[in-house]
């Protein structure tokens, strides 16, 4: 019996919102308290456990920002409700590759979910044959109403862009494509274009297709691979911290 080959398009089509259930639970805004009853939402965050540690991870300009608000900064727990208060500073800082990790163990965070060590992945050739999905805030959707925040995420799928990136890119960041003609919904339909600012901070994961076929493919299967730093407007590019320094970091300092 012959098997109907799988369309690539319409498979990768079909992981966003997979990916997006999956990662949802692990996606976190970061804010600038302005008062108790105001906020600004200054960019995104990833809830992960290292080093046997429960941690937010974020961009370091994101942090510094926020930390500069009135009141100091925040991130949110539970969808809709005020901000959790972030400590006043970040346990381990990378600032030339803009990483800020916060250890947030003493804040009372019940059941939340936490993305495990060992579903990083830091190897760039898988990351460049995968799929990627970023999953983040962006600040065009969020709203800081009666003291509450109330926020809507994009989850985003692309693949790894290697041409014509900005002259100034780093050696540890990779580029995402987010061109306004090129931003479509899972049908192929063209998306309305959301402004990316507020998602520096944000995870990527690269989906876990490669070396996969499309039949067993599993959401379970993503790893994150980076974290947001900067959106290029000239060339229409989002540029990440491959997850490699991010744990180097890490285990820098358990080492």
């Amino acid at each position: 019996m012959s098997t109907a080959a799988v369309d690539p398009i319409a498979f990768v089509r079909g992981t966003v919102t997979p990916m997006a259930n999956l990662t949802f639970p692990f996606v976190t805004s970061i804010v600038g308290i302005m008062s108790t009853s105001e906020g600004e939402h200054v960019g995104s965050a990833v809830r992960c456990m290292l080093g046997g540690q429960r941690v937010l991870v974020t961009a370091k300009h994101v942090a510094d920002q926020a930390a500069e608000a009135p009141l100091g900064g925040g991130y949110t727990i539970v969808r809709g409700a005020a901000p959790t208060q972030l400590p006043r500073e970040p346990v381990l800082v990378d600032a030339a590759r803009d990483l800020a990790i916060f250890s947030v163990d003493s804040t009372g965070t019940g059941d939340i979910e936490w993305w495990p060590q060992d579903e990083i992945d830091t190897d760039p050739q898988a990351r460049a044959h995968d799929y990627l999905f970023l999953h983040g805030f962006p600040g065009a959707r969020a709203r800081f109403l009666f003291g509450d925040q109330h926020n809507r995420s994009l989850p985003y799928g692309v693949m790894e862009r290697n041409d014509d990136l900005p002259l100034d890119t780093r050696p540890h960041e990779f580029g995402m494509d987010y061109d306004p003609n090129n931003l479509l919904l899972e049908s192929g339909t063209t998306a309305d274009f959301v402004d990316p600012r507020g998602l520096s901070g944000a995870a990527v994961w690269r989906i876990g297709a490669y070396k996969r076929s499309a039949s067993a493919w599993r959401p379970q299967d993503g790893r994150l691979v980076g974290i947001v730093t900067r959106w290029n407007v000239d060339k229409r590019v989002l540029l990440a911290t491959g997850a490699e320094h991010l744990l180097r970091l890490v285990n820098g300092a358990h080492g």
